[in-house]
């Protein structure tokens, strides 16, 4: 990852960034059902936060993301979270759907800081801890249902024109 952003190979690698990140890993069945124009959708639209995303699926259609809308099934997808995540949602097509994300966050006490290469005078670096991250996040989570509780249909609706 840290290639791709052209950092050195170990930017990533230090007892601050991931001395003890946290991982989390979740099972998700959508059933079929969805009727987007009553607001009933597999998963609602969000965004993923932390330092990466992996997703293993079982091939079946249904996850739309921002601008690109449907996305053809991967069964194993990297989705980098490094400069905040893509505004995604899924959307059940009369079969279910199983997927497996990998989130991966670095420590609860890491700065979260703008990358060396991405700071000029009109970007100046802003700084915020991990956990005050989380905490701006936790508001639109809701674990079972996978529906956010904050609404982002107006914004995926701005997002989606082509």
């Amino acid at each position: 990852m840290a290639l791709a952003l052209d950092l050195d190979v170990d930017y990533f690698n230090t007892p601050e960034m991931l001395g003890n990140p946290i991982a989390d890993m979740v099972l998700f069945h959508y059933e079929g059902k969805s009727d987007p124009s009553i607001g009933i959708y597999a998963c609602g639209a969000h965004s993923d936060f932390g330092m990466m995303s992996l997703l293993a699926t079982d091939g079946v259609m249904g996850l739309q993301i921002c601008k690109d809308k449907d996305v053809m099934p991967q069964k194993w997808e990297y989705i980098p979270s490094i400069k905040g995540s893509t505004l995604h949602r899924v959307l059940g097509n009369g079969q279910d759907r199983y997927s497996i994300p990998f989130f991966l966050k670095p420590s609860h006490d890491c700065i979260i800081e703008c990358l060396p290469n991405c700071q000029s005078e009109n970007n100046l670096p802003k700084y915020i801890s991990s956990d005050q991250m989380f905490n701006v996040h936790l508001p639109t989570l809701q674990s079972s249902t996978c529906t956010p509780k904050t609404d982002l249909g107006e914004v995926w609706s701005m997002c989606t024109t082509p």
